[in-house]
């Protein structure tokens, strides 16, 4: 990186300018040896006989952003495991103009359990500025970053902590059965079975849940099952399957059939 300007006068004042960084985070220049100066101009005489020697010399410097997840809710050990996925994007200020940076590693990176939750995006150009998104949040009923998330700036030899958390909350389906007819003195004491199925889109995907405690249960006339520590927000089916020759089997869901 070197460039010769011949033809000058002896003896000349000249003030020497880098137009062009390339986003160096500081710059400094020296003449023929001399005590360096910070900043992107310097003055200097040309000499006689002997060309004058500049040096500039441009720092960049790196820094990285730390992402750290926090599982909380009662359903975080049933449904909390992830895998989790967040995604960095920054730009970089190069001579006037933002560009993007093209981020070492990946700009995607997956929290799991072998990770603790955690990455760090390193070599990332001090004076950055960065937005983490997450783009995988497992299935979550709510997550939210608890630090700034946008316009997160890379501190040179520093890492800058992002955190976010993700809340899974429980919910429950009660059954209750009715056995009615003119027939039904005989059923009364009668065991009927029902099976409940759900799904729950988990980053869009329509994924099986597991029934905690199994999906198949018995039940009687006038009593109820509660099929509990279901994911909030899931989709679920009830169907019985033991029916004991009812002529009839009706489901319903707050007073409506289904």
């Amino acid at each position: 990186y070197q460039a010769t300007y011949d033809g000058l006068p002896a003896g000349a004042d000249c003030t020497a300018t880098e137009t062009r960084t390339g986003g160096a985070n500081s710059t400094t220049m020296s003449v023929d040896s001399g005590a360096p100066s910070s900043g992107t101009t310097t003055d200097f005489t040309t000499a006689t006989g002997t060309p004058t020697d500049l040096v500039i010399d441009n720092t960049f410097n790196e820094g990285s952003v730390s992402v750290t997840k926090t599982i909380l809710g009662d359903g975080s050990i049933l449904y909390g495991n992830g895998p989790f996925e967040t995604t960095i994007a920054c730009t970089h200020q190069v001579d006037g103009a933002p560009v993007a940076v093209d981020i070492p590693g990946g700009a995607t990176r997956e929290l799991n359990a072998l990770n603790g939750y955690a990455e760090e995006y390193d070599q990332l150009p001090a004076g950055a500025s960065c937005d983490v998104t997450e783009t995988k949040p497992g299935g979550a009923t709510s997550s939210e970053f608890t630090t700034a998330s946008t316009g997160v700036a890379v501190a040179a030899d520093a890492t800058t902590p992002v955190e976010l958390s993700n809340e899974f909350d429980i919910g429950f389906v009660k059954v209750d059965n009715l056995v009615t007819g003119n027939d039904a003195k005989r059923h009364l004491r009668d065991t009927y079975d029902v099976v409940l199925s759900c799904t729950q889109d988990i980053d869009g995907v329509k994924t099986p849940i597991s029934i905690p405690d199994g999906a198949t249960r018995d039940i009687w006339d006038k009593t109820s099952i509660t099929y509990d520590d279901l994911p909030i927000g899931a989709t679920c089916s009830l169907v019985e399957t033991v029916t004991n020759n009812a002529q009839t089997v009706t489901v319903m869901w707050h007073g409506m059939p289904v």
